[in-house]
């Protein structure tokens, strides 16, 4: 199965258009329109980014479409987050702790009820 038709089956599967998948990315609607007609196929850097954005594994992309019977964990309905979340916890968690500790810090001063002010 090719790429294209793999992110086109997961997109559908959670409801994601290719604008919104543009936006949360940082890259164009037209990229993303290349990638689901196969014309070019994202970075591996992106490629993560997509598989957190569509709440997937990066490997679910490679392989075989949804409609081959993957089973996708889907966020529980008190607990969901939007693509755009979950790009941001991706990028989080490639952070270490001390630049954890800056970015706090930064948000603390922006969100003051944060700190208990």
């Amino acid at each position: 199965m090719k790429f294209s038709d793999t992110l086109a089956g997961f997109m559908e599967m959670r409801g994601v258009s290719a604008p919104e998948l543009a936006r949360v990315l940082n890259v164009t609607p037209h990229a993303v329109n290349h990638w689901l007609r196969g014309d070019t196929r994202p970075t591996a850097a992106r490629l993560e980014l997509i598989a957190v954005a569509l709440g997937i594994d990066a490997a679910f992309l490679l392989g075989p479409p949804p409609s081959a019977g993957l089973v996708v964990n889907q966020p529980s309905d008190n607990f969901s987050q939007t693509p755009e979340e979950l790009a941001w916890l991706h990028l989080w968690r490639r952070l270490d702790n001390k630049q954890r500790e800056k970015i706090t810090a930064f948000i603390e001063l922006l969100v003051p009820e944060l700190n208990g002010n």
